[in-house]
């Protein structure tokens, strides 16, 4: 009895130990066909990476103003319809910008205030009052010394965006010559009349030189400059006969 125990025992043994073997076989052959088919990465792993990206859209842009002949035959064309519409002609002013145009004069009319105002591409002017259209803005105030306009930019999705523009009453040219005069081409004591210096020596009264250089300082500011005083002008020769009758003894 206890043989045949031991006999069943062995038996067990032996055949534990080939279900191991054999499941040890089964195993190293999947690790050998696992690791024959090898498969290849999707993608280089050397090469660089692109990434899927959504097309950017582009933002809005301001929308530029046409040249100024595109802009003149546009104004041509409008006046055009509205003439064979009957309807009042569009003003010059709907073809310039507001950087093309400057201020020349300001004046009041029964209408109230106006100003001038001078086309810088076709160099002419025009009159102008409050509610004048420009090709991207508009005239909303005059003031005694300068424009308020209202300036207009459009972009391409539709907006618009305004802003104020001052332009101040452009100076003349003379104004701007005499500003710009240095200080040395004021009247001065060695820039007299020549005329008048030469009626103070003939005299041998000291009062009446003194009082021929107190004339030549007063009639400086009359004429402007030194340069300007005319000996022969009426003021002068009146001026000198008097001085020559107070001269001769009484």
């Amino acid at each position: 009895m206890k043989h045949e125990q031991m006999k069943s025992m062995k038996n067990l043994i032996t055949l534990a130990a080939c279900l191991a073997v054999t499941l040890a076989g089964v195993g190293a052959t999947r690790a050998q066909q696992a690791s024959a088919s090898y498969r290849m990465t999707p993608h280089d792993p050397f090469e660089k990476r692109k990434f899927n990206t959504k097309p950017v859209k582009p933002g809005p842009k301001l929308i530029e103003a046409p040249p100024i002949e595109s802009r003149i035959q546009q104004y041509k064309e409008r006046k055009a319809a509205a003439v064979a519409a009957q309807l009042p002609a569009p003003k010059p002013t709907t073809a310039f910008l507001l950087n093309e145009v400057h201020v020349t004069g300001i004046f009041r009319t029964p209408r109230g205030w106006a100003a001038m105002v001078e086309a810088d591409p076709i160099k002419l002017s025009y009159t102008v009052y409050p509610g004048e259209t420009f090709y991207n803005g508009m005239l909303v105030a005059i003031e005694e010394s300068r424009l308020v306009f209202r300036r207009e930019a459009r972009w391409t999705d539709g907006k618009r965006e305004t802003t104020v523009e001052m332009k101040p009453l452009a100076l003349p040219n003379a104004v701007k010559d005499g500003m710009t005069t240095t200080a040395s081409t004021g009247p001065t004591a060695t820039h007299m009349s020549p005329s008048l210096p030469a009626l103070g020596a003939s005299l041998n009264d000291d009062a009446m030189k003194k009082m021929v250089e107190d004339f030549t300082k007063l009639l400086l500011p009359m004429f402007g400059s030194p340069a300007n005083v005319d000996p022969n002008s009426p003021e002068m020769k009146t001026l000198m006969e008097r001085l020559k009758g107070a001269a001769k003894p009484k």
